[in-house]
């Protein structure tokens, strides 16, 4: 009976590995490869196509003074923060390991000190840019006139390696009211040079917002801030949209801290 039973387990095995060699043979042959696209680099475009969150988008774009929407753009829904992921190689691993499960969004900041890795990551994944959503955002610490707000998004985007941000964010409102202004004007400038394809705010309240109009000729596309079933602020989500701006979530799981309610 042993003997049997040791017979069968192989032939079970080796008809497994048969059938993954017949399947995966098979994704191979629909992959259709571009010239000089691998079969890894099909692969993982196929992830990409087929994780259950793609084509999850939302359209942002930034209003005008005339009531229109200039500079839309498309930002997926879901995404990977990299927020105190500050351990050597903590932040480039969890962006590696999202890219193959198929996320196209990733969310750093110049204060989370990793605006490299997520580069190194994205450069060693291989994946087209054009494929990929990153937000980055200007440290409150660094938003204090309109040559430091310009310096430092070109430090960022050296850092990422790349030639554009897609989102990028004054982290929150400059401590001193004086600096709202230029550093907004900066933002612009970013937005019509190319550097970045959408601008917006975080940690705005409704009284940031407001003010907004007396300066800006673009009003943010987004307010990124905390929110989540249980922090789901209605006034601050009726004046973001007041002013043509989406309001993008960080925390929307409530950093695990709720999942026992």
């Amino acid at each position: 009976m042993g003997s049997q039973w040791v017979v069968y387990i192989t032939k079970l095995v080796f008809s497994l590995f048969l059938e993954f060699l017949i399947v995966h043979a098979n994704r191979l042959s629909s992959l259709n490869l571009r010239a000089g696209q691998s079969a890894d680099e099909a692969l993982r475009k196929r992830r990409i196509d087929e994780a259950p969150w793609h084509g999850t988008t939302m359209q942002i774009g930034h209003t005008t003074a005339d009531g229109s929407q200039a500079y839309t753009h498309t930002v997926p829904q879901f995404g990977l923060g990299v927020f105190l992921m500050s351990k050597p190689g903590e932040c480039k691993a969890s962006v590696l390991a999202a890219l193959a499960a198929g996320y196209t969004h990733i969310d750093t900041a110049r204060a989370y000190a990793n605006e490299h890795e997520v580069g190194q990551a994205i450069k060693e994944a291989g994946i087209e840019r054009e494929s990929l959503f990153i937000t980055t955002k200007l440290r409150r610490g660094h938003a204090v006139g309109y040559e430091d707000t310009l310096e430092h998004c070109r430090t960022s985007l050296e850092l990422l390696g790349t030639d554009y941000i897609d989102l990028y964010l004054v982290h929150a409102p400059p401590e001193d009211p004086e600096h709202r202004a230029p550093v907004w004007k900066a933002m612009e400038h970013c937005l019509e040079q190319g550097w970045v394809k959408a601008i917006g705010v975080s940690n705005y309240g409704a009284a940031h917002l407001e003010a907004m109009k007396t300066y800006a000729t673009y009003m943010p596309a987004v307010n990124q801030v905390e929110f989540n079933p249980w922090l789901q602020r209605p006034q601050l989500k009726k004046a973001t949209e007041a002013i043509g701006a989406k309001v993008m979530a960080y925390s929307p799981l409530a950093r695990g801290h709720k999942v026992d309610d």
